[in-house]
């Protein structure tokens, strides 16, 4: 569905003349989250986003695995980091 974690960080830097930064990613991993729930969802409704919400299992553009259980406590299952090792300005390796 998405493309590998590295491209991500590279269209990042193209669009906007710098390197993505830990806030800027996890920042994007959310807003995939919920645009995900909204399409399954099908309607902003909150009832149809928490049930899409909770039946969510999504890899994201920078490559971490969501997965929430709802109920009883809703968290991540799958909550993954991925690291990335930064080689010097604009040169990355997945570790």
């Amino acid at each position: 569905m998405w493309t590998r974690p590295l491209a991500s960080l590279e269209r990042y830097r193209a669009k906007f003349q710098q390197e993505a930064t830990s806030f800027s990613s996890y920042g994007a991993d959310a807003v995939t989250c919920v645009a995900e729930a909204l399409k399954k969802a099908g309607a902003v409704d909150r009832a149809k986003l928490q049930e899409a919400l909770a039946s969510l299992e999504i890899t994201t553009p920078i490559g971490s695995k969501v997965r929430f259980q709802n109920p009883p406590e809703g968290n991540n299952l799958g909550a993954q980091v991925v690291v990335i090792k930064v080689n010097g300005r604009g040169t990355y390796d997945t570790v």
